[in-house]
């Protein structure tokens, strides 16, 4: 895998298990404080589909041991959200209630070049337009997702050092 942009992030226990329990959609948007982030990785979830958003920022909180998870349902929100906050890593659905997938993909590789960007999709339709719009990583939301996601991030750490040091 060619990488080309940043991540930063502070792993927990490969052993930890996670104990993931959907709960009702969050809020269009998180409105937490940039002063209320704790110093390592900042994640970005865009996700429409409420249980699924908290489920995989539930994981990546307790299991994967990310210090900062924002997240939104909109693609609108999302773009304007990574313009302000630079986020290290989104996570990003393929469909999303007001703009595709691949156009957050290429509105927030122009606006955030540093953040790794993985798509994620019920189908693989999408992918060759995700790769071609700046996505460093595509996959299906199946039952190896959040294993997926354990694996890659780290790999997108090992990329991204470097840059993210002089941020």
């Amino acid at each position: 895998m060619s990488l080309s942009t940043t991540v930063v992030m502070h792993t927990g226990p490969a052993d930890k298990e996670a104990s993931v329990i959907p709960t009702a959609p969050a809020a269009k948007l998180d409105e937490q404080s940039l002063d209320d982030y704790s110093p390592g990785t900042t994640v970005m979830l865009v996700e429409d589909y409420g249980p699924i958003r908290e489920s995989l920022r539930l994981f990546l909180e307790h299991v994967v041991g990310v210090t900062t998870v924002r997240e939104t349902g909109y693609g609108r929100d999302a773009i304007e959200l990574a313009e302000r906050i630079q986020p290290d890593v989104i996570i990003t659905d393929g469909h999303l209630p007001d703009v595709s997938g691949v156009e957050v993909v290429r509105n927030i590789s122009r606006l955030s070049p540093a953040s790794r960007m993985l798509f994620i999709s019920a189908a693989d339709d999408q992918f060759s337009s995700a790769y071609e719009a700046g996505a460093d990583v595509c996959m299906l939301k199946d039952s190896n997702l959040f294993d997926a996601v354990r694996q890659l991030l780290p790999e997108l750490v090992a990329a991204a050092r470097p840059a993210t040091a002089n941020r």
